[in-house]
């Protein structure tokens, strides 16, 4: 620290230089501010706070987490997606998921058919090699013997899997906050099969391509119309269905209950 006084006005000032490290995120890549309280040690009234805000790029990509108006980040893309650009291909669009579901093997699904693909697919694969092996009907089903294990796999306490370290599947509650804070006149068209909402900065769009979703009967609904994530530790309502958040043109509810066999894309939120 370096003190140097300086005569300005016949009044004394005092420069104060101080050195802040900003910590290397190599795993847990996510915001982090860093908030400097500066005021006279004599007169604490006075003062100023500076922020100094880390924000590496989303794992696995070249963008940026946006700050929405809920005051919560959220990831650029949605999970196994890696551009912005949109389009109607796994690079834009990720991974379709059954609620709760990731890589479990075969063995974990042996009271279900043994040809059932294991985890998340793409929708190349769903449409192609994958097509009619998705599980139907069964799947999280309340008197399957595993049906707690699988209810719980997404739960943040539990595994943040399968988002990036640091980051975790959204709950309800993360989508209500979210849409607490946006109207319907909000979501706007991008262009190129997706959807946008304006972050916090009034400039920054975060992007969400219209995914559609496989229906538990096997068949593609609403693909490049309509975009629907699946919430992890979402409570089932009485009718044993989950909640998901629902995106359209000029359309937006948080609260759309459905059936864990439909695949819908996630979307990850800063832990």
């Amino acid at each position: 620290i370096n003190r140097v006084p300086a005569i300005a006005d016949d009044k004394p000032i005092v420069t104060t230089s101080y050195t802040v490290t900003i910590p290397y995120q190599a795993t847990t890549k996510v915001p982090v501010d860093i908030v400097l309280n500066i005021h006279n040690s004599n007169n604490k009234s006075v003062g100023d706070t500076i922020i100094i805000r880390s924000l590496p790029n989303y794992e696995g990509t070249t963008a940026k987490p946006v700050l929405m108006k809920d005051g919560r980040y959220w990831a650029p893309v949605n999970v196994g997606a890696n551009t912005l650009d949109g389009g109607t291909t796994s690079a834009g669009m990720g991974y379709y998921f059954q609620h709760g579901r990731n890589d479990f093997p075969i063995s974990y699904l042996q009271d279900c058919k043994t040809n059932a693909v294991e985890g998340p697919v793409t929708w190349e694969e769903a449409t192609g090699i994958y097509a009619n092996r998705f599980i139907k009907e069964v799947w999280l089903s309340p008197d399957d013997p595993k049906y707690s294990e699988r209810d719980a796999s997404w739960h943040p306490e539990i595994n943040n899997s399968p988002c990036p370290k640091g980051w975790r599947v959204p709950t309800n509650s993360d989508f209500e906050a979210l849409l607490a804070v946006v109207k319907s006149k909000d979501v706007k068209d991008a262009g190129n099969n997706r959807l946008s909402l304006v972050g916090d900065d009034g400039a920054t769009l975060l992007y969400f391509p219209r995914t559609g979703y496989l229906n538990s009967k096997g068949d593609w609904q609403s693909l490049t119309t309509q975009a629907r994530y699946w919430g992890g530790g979402s409570p089932r309502n009485s009718e044993g269905k989950f909640a998901c958040l629902f995106l359209n043109l000029n359309n937006v509810s948080s609260i759309y209950m459905d059936t864990a066999p439909h695949s819908y894309v996630l979307r990850c939120v800063q832990h």
